[in-house]
């Protein structure tokens, strides 16, 4: 009996001894390359500099800019992506500390490596909780095809319309919200969306010519009217090159410090 309950408080130990080592291994960092977009002029927002131990040490600007997409960031740190403001906070005792407040988290599984983050303000501003609903599109492949235009619509609406040449009926796009399948169009195209109300009846919310080459592939974002109650909603037109860049050109600006 005694040697039994010596076995069981040794095995007891072991698994104790176990956790505490498995407890103390810095969380799995993972490694992503992304780019940002917003329908809306956006400042001051930054992501987390990490050490290999999962340690917060600095942050890093992002440059949202008024058409396409920024430049290319590369982050690595804990799975959830957090976007923070901040701001120099200096004391006595630290004169570059800096205060953050999260504006914004993501997450993106894990065999992504290539990422546009979706930034969408929220309107009007809560007094709790995020400024931004950022939601993401995987840009690792040719999404795609040459001759093809996507609609991500980060709305929770859904829009008819039609692209092809003016004047002409062209194919019919019902734009849900998310990443809609890929449509080809003939160059220099006008793309419709159209908004059903049971008050108003059929209302255009989007009309646009696309002038591009017959290799191009675009990317139409949508985005919430700049004004509640508005029916202008807020678009991005991105266009990928034929075959994706590997060597693109990334933002090297230093990270700041990460004193809190």
């Amino acid at each position: 009996m005694a040697f039994t309950i010596r076995n069981l408080t040794l095995s007891i130990g072991g698994i104790c001894c176990a956790l505490l080592l498995q407890a103390q291994e810095p969380p799995p960092l993972r490694e992503l390359n992304f780019h940002v977009v917003s329908g809306s002029r956006i400042h001051n927002v930054r992501f987390g500099v990490y050490d290999d131990e999962g340690n917060l040490v600095g942050s890093k600007q992002t440059g949202f800019r008024s058409s396409g997409r920024s430049l290319k960031y590369t982050y690595k740190g804990p799975s959830k992506i957090i976007f923070f403001e901040e701001k120099a906070a200096p004391t006595a005792a630290n004169p570059q500390a800096v205060s953050r407040s999260i504006v914004g988290v993501s997450q993106v599984p894990e065999n992504v490596t290539d990422a546009l983050f979706l930034f969408s303000e929220i309107k009007p501003a809560p007094k709790k909780g995020y400024k931004y609903d950022i939601q993401w599109m995987d840009i690792s492949g040719d999404n795609i095809p040459p001759g093809h235009v996507t609609i991500f619509n980060t709305l929770p609406i859904n829009f008819k319309g039609a692209v092809g040449k003016k004047g002409q009926k062209g194919k019919v796009i019902n734009a849900q919200p998310g990443l809609n399948p890929p449509i080809s169009f003939h160059p220099q195209a006008t793309l419709l969306l159209t908004l059903e109300s049971k008050k108003d009846g059929i209302l255009r919310v989007y009309e646009e010519n696309i002038t591009c080459s017959e290799d191009d592939r675009i990317l139409l974002v949508l985005f919430p009217p700049r004004f509640p109650g508005s029916l202008n909603i807020g678009s991005k037109i991105i266009t990928f090159p034929l075959t994706p860049v590997k060597k693109e050109k990334e933002d090297k600006e230093k990270p700041s410090p990460g004193q809190d």
